[in-house]
C-alpha cells in the first residue's frame, strides 16, 4: 500500500517523491510596491504569453507559497502547459481568514490578470481554508474584468 502511494504521489511530484530536477522550468519571484509577494512557474519565453494560467492560492499552510507540495503541484502544471502565479498570502500561514486576506486575495486575482494580460484562459485553484477569501474577493467588483479575461 505505501509503494503505491508512493507511485501515486511520484506521477504527480517526482521531483518531491524521487527528488528529479525539471532544469526547463522556471520560477520568478516578485515583491510589488503595494506589497504583493508572489512566484510565477513558467516555461515560457518573456516574450511568448502563454496560451493559459492558473493561480495556485495555498490555505492554512505555514510556508505559504513555497509549500513544498504546492510548489510540486505548480511544477506539475507547468509539464502540461500551464504558467503557474502562486501569491502568499501571510494571514493564511498564520490560521487568519478576514477581511484582510479577502481584499490581498483580490489583490492577486487582479496583479495576475494584468501580468497575463494576453493569455484568455485564466483559472484559480484554491485549498481548504483559502476557497473562502477566494469565493469572496471573485464576488467584489469589475476590476478583475481586465486584459480581455475573467
Amino acid at each position: 500500500m505505501i509503494k503505491a502511494l508512493l507511485l501515486s504521489l511520484g506521477m504527480l511530484f517526482p521531483e518531491v517523491v524521487f527528488n528529479i530536477q525539471f532544469a526547463d522550468i522556471k520560477k520568478l519571484s516578485f515583491n510589488t510596491p503595494q506589497g504583493l509577494t508572489y512566484d510565477i512557474y513558467t516555461n515560457q519565453s518573456p516574450k511568448t504569453p502563454p496560451k493559459k494560467v492558473i493561480m495556485l492560492l495555498h490555505g492554512l499552510a505555514k510556508d505559504g507559497k513555497d509549500d513544498v507540495l504546492l510548489v510540486g503541484l505548480a511544477k506539475a502544471f507547468v509539464r502540461v502547459g500551464y504558467s503557474v502565479f502562486v501569491p502568499d498570502i501571510d494571514g493564511l500561514k498564520h490560521s487568519q481568514v478576514c477581511l484582510d486576506e479577502v481584499n490581498e486575495v483580490r489583490m492577486h486575482l487582479v496583479e495576475m490578470c494584468k501580468i497575463f494580460k494576453d493569455t484568455k484562459t485564466k483559472g484559480v485553484m484554491s485549498f481548504c481554508y483559502s476557497n473562502s477569501p477566494l469565493i469572496a474577493a471573485l464576488s467584489t467588483g469589475r476590476e478583475l474584468e481586465v486584459g480581455g479575461g475573467k
